[in-house]
C-alpha cells in the first residue's frame, strides 16, 4: 500500500506554542521552530538523545552529519519516519551517513517507523 506524502494541512493545527506547553513538565526538553539547520541547540557535546523527525531528507542528512558525531559515546538517536513510503529521504539520508559514518552509529532494529541508533 502506498503511503500519501503528507499534505500541506496535515500539520495546520500544530504550533510551537502548543508543543511548548505539552512539554512543560520536561525542563529538560527545548522547542525550536525553523529550519534543524538553524537549532542552536544541536551543537555541543551535552546532547544525549535526539528523536529526529523532519520527514525530509536534507535536513536528517545534515542533522546525522554535524550532530551525531558530536554526541557523546551511549547517545541515542531515534530517526523517525524510517522506512515509511511517504518519507524515502529519510532512508536516503540515513544510508548516506551510514555510508561515511559506519563506524559512528550501530542501528538496533525495532519493529516501527523509527531507526534506533547509539552513539559508539
Amino acid at each position: 500500500v502506498r503511503e500519501p506524502a503528507h499534505p500541506e494541512e496535515k500539520f495546520s493545527d500544530t504550533s510551537a506554542e502548543t508543543v511548548r506547553h505539552l512539554l512543560e513538565p520536561f525542563a529538560f526538553a527545548s522547542v525550536f521552530e525553523g529550519r534543524v539547520q538553524d537549532a542552536p541547540m544541536l551543537s555541543g557535546s551535552d546532547l544525549h538523545f535526539l528523536h529526529l523527525d523532519v520527514d525530509l531528507e536534507a535536513p536528517t542528512l545534515w542533522a546525522l552529519k554535524n550532530v551525531v558525531p558530536q554526541m557523546p559515546v551511549g547517545a541515542v538517536v531515534v530517526v523517525d519516519d524510517y522506512n515509511r513510503l511517504s518519507c524515502p529521504g529519510v532512508v536516503r539520508a540515513v544510508s548516506t551517513f551510514l555510508e561515511e559514518h559506519s563506524a559512528v552509529c550501530c542501528q538496533i532494529p525495532v519493529p516501527s517507523a523509527q531507526l534506533v541508533m547509539v552513539r559508539t
